[in-house]
C-alpha cells in the first residue's frame, strides 16, 4: 500500500484504490463458512454441525466419525455452556485469586508495550530521512516472515524466552538506531529499526498465545479481551511519542528502548505455557508454574502431545471457546 501511495501521488485516488480489496472480498464472501464457534454461541447446532461435518470430509477424517457423533458432541458443549452462563463471573473474576490477578496484570502491560513499541516505529517513519514511502514499505515488508518464525519458535523455545529474546532484540535495535541518528548514518537507522520491527512482530504474535494459554477455559475470552483493551487504550499515546522528537530527534528511540525493557522484565514474570494442559479453571489458572524456578527453560514435567486430528482438534477448540 505505501507503495501504490507514492505511485499514485495524492490522497483522493488512494482512497479511491483501497476500495478495491473490498469488492474483492464481496465476490468470495459467500463461499466463507460461517464460524461453528458462533454457531453453537446461539444456539444453531444444525449449522454447526455441517460446517464441522464439511471440514471432516475436507480432512479425511469423515469417515472415522460414527453417525450422530457430531450431534451429540455438540449438545454437550451446548450444555455445558448454558450451565457456565448462569454463573455469575465476569472480568473482575481474574482478580479474586492472586497469581490470576498478578498475570493479568503482567499481560496487559505486555500488550501495551507491544502496542506501544509497534505503532511507535510504525508513525515514526514520517520523521526519519530518506523517502516516506520506501521507509514505511520496508518496515511493513519485514512483518511477512514473523508469523511463520514465531510460530516455530514458540514450538521450540517455549513462549516465555522467545518473548523475552525478541523484545530484547527490538530495544537493541532502538538504542542502535539512537546511536545511527548521532553518527547520521541512514542506513543503519533502517537497519536498526528493521530488527525491531520484525521483533515486535513476533512479540505480538507470542503475547496472543501466551493470553489464550494463561486464563481458564471459562474466562479465557474475558481475559484475552480485557488485555488486549487495556493496550488498545494504551496505543492511544503511540503519536505522542513520535512527538516528543520535535523537542530532541533520541527521545522517540530511547523512550521505545525503556517501553522493550519494560516488556523483557513483564514477559520473563509469566509462567511457561508450552506443553501444558490448558488450566480448565480458575484454581487451574492459580496453579499454573506455581513450583516452576524463574531460571529454568521448559517446564519439567513437559511431555510432547499426540497430534491429533485436524477434526478432532477443532472440536476440542470449541469445547474450549464454549465455557
Amino acid at each position: 500500500m505505501p507503495l501504490f501511495a507514492w505511485l499514485l501521488g495524492d490522497w483522493y485516488t488512494f482512497g479511491l484504490f483501497s476500495l478495491i480489496p473490498l469488492f474483492i472480498v464481496t465476490v468470495y464472501f459467500k463461499y466463507i463458512p460461517e464460524s461453528p464457534r458462533w454457531y453453537l454461541s446461539v444456539g444453531r447446532l444444525k449449522e454447526a454441525e455441517n460446517v464441522l461435518t464439511d471440514i471432516a470430509r475436507v480432512n479425511g477424517t469423515l469417515r472415522n466419525i460414527k453417525d450422530g457423533e457430531i450431534k451429540r458432541m455438540l449438545k454437550q458443549l451446548k450444555e455445558r455452556q448454558d450451565k457456565d452462563q448462569r454463573k455469575n463471573q465476569g472480568v473482575w473474576t481474574l482478580f479474586t485469586k492472586r497469581r490470576v490477578a498478578i498475570r493479568t496484570i503482567l499481560l496487559s502491560i505486555v500488550w501495551s508495550m507491544n502496542a506501544l513499541v509497534y505503532y511507535g516505529i510504525t508513525l515514526n517513519t514520517t520523521s526519519m530521512a530518506g523517502n516516506q514511502f520506501m521507509n514505511f514499505f520496508i518496515l511493513s515488508i519485514i512483518e511477512l516472515p514473523t508469523g511463520w518464525m514465531g510460530g516455530y519458535l514458540v514450538e521450540k523455545t517455549g513462549r516465555r524466552w522467545t518473548q523475552v529474546v525478541f523484545f530484547t532484540l527490538c530495544m537493541t535495535g532502538f538504542l542502535g538506531a539512537a546511536i545511527s541518528v548521532t553518527a547520521h548514518s541512514n542506513i543503519f537507522i533502517i537497519l536498526s529499526l528493521i530488527i525491531s520491527k520484525f521483533s515486535v512482530a513476533v512479540t505480538s504474535f507470542v503475547v496472543t498465545l501466551q493470553a489464550m494459554e494463561v486464563f481458564p477455559t471459562q474466562l479465557r475470552s474475558t481475559g484475552s479481551g480485557f488485555a488486549s483493551t487495556v493496550g488498545s487504550v494504551t496505543a492511544i499515546a503511540a503519536p505522542l511519542i513520535v512527538y516528543l522528537g520535535k523537542l530532541h530527534i533520541l527521545i522517540p528511540y530511547l523512550t521505545l528502548a525503556f517501553m522493550s525493557l519494560i516488556g523483557i522484565i513483564s514477559s520473563a514474570l509469566l509462567p511457561e505455557t508450552f506443553g501444558q494442559s490448558l488450566p480448565e479453571t480458575l484454581e487451574d489458572a492459580n496453579n499454573l508454574g506455581k513450583n516452576a524456578k524463574f531460571w529454568s527453560f521448559l517446564p519439567t514435567d513437559y511431555k510432547p502431545k499426540r497430534r491429533r486430528s485436524s477434526f478432532f482438534a477443532v472440536i476440542g477448540d470449541l469445547a474450549n471457546s464454549s465455557l
